[in-house]
């Protein structure tokens, strides 16, 4: 008779039970084990948000970050709901609208009635990167040979890993790393970075926002 062939995972379980009793076992088990503990709390579980519209890095990476709260967006559906073709503003004497207004004033009027808020902290380029190892995920600006973009820190393994916001399709890469030398180069003397914190939901109105935007 033809010897039955037996279940591989039953075979696998078997030869753990007879090797458990070896020390040396254990300890390499456990090693592995903490490895790969380690190993997936680092990685980023982003799924990919694309740009979907022109300079809307900011928003898309805005909606990136959300999707690790459990909030599945888009930053075209960001926009539409804050009005934000319609909104104007004058900073520093320079006159900005629609996907350019990118600070927390701004991100807040979407993430407020959900219960968040985007936090702002400049830091001086030799704290950058010790601050974001502390504060992941985080938004900042990089200098591009095309000007400044908004990137996500996801996580340090040895470089600095950034989720690049792009148009799908664009044959540009959607994640980036630096060294420390190479991140430190493609940032000011000061960089701004974006965190965003737990908040008492608040709903936001936005007429007095647009309201204001026709004076402006």
């Amino acid at each position: 008779m033809k010897r039955a062939v037996e279940n591989p995972l039953h075979c696998l379980f078997s030869l753990f039970i007879l090797y458990w009793k070896n020390r040396f076992f254990q300890v390499l088990f456990f090693c592995i084990y903490f490895h790969i503990l380690k190993t997936l709390l680092e990685e980023s579980w982003f799924v990919m948000k694309y740009m979907h519209f022109k300079a809307s890095c900011s928003y898309a990476a805005l909606a990136a970050i959300m999707e690790l709260n459990g909030v599945d967006t888009e930053d075209y559906k960001i926009a539409l709901e804050i009005k934000l073709p319609w909104l104007f503003s004058k900073e520093d004497g320079a006159y900005i609208s629609g996907p350019m207004l990118q600070c927390a004033k701004w991100f807040n009027l979407w993430l407020l009635p959900r219960g968040y808020r985007m936090a702002e902290k400049m830091v001086e380029r030799g704290q950058l990167c010790s601050y974001l190892r502390a504060h992941k995920p985080a938004m900042l600006g990089i200098q591009t040979p095309y000007g400044k973009h908004a990137v996500v820190f996801t996580g340090f393994d040895g470089k600095y890993r950034f989720m690049n916001p792009t148009h799908e399709n664009s044959g540009e890469y959607t994640e980036m790393s630096f060294s420390e030398e190479g991140l430190l180069a493609l940032v000011d003397q000061e960089t701004m970075v974006g965190t965003l914190i737990p908040a008492e939901a608040e709903p936001q109105l936005l007429t007095p926002y647009l309201k204001t935007s026709l004076s402006v």
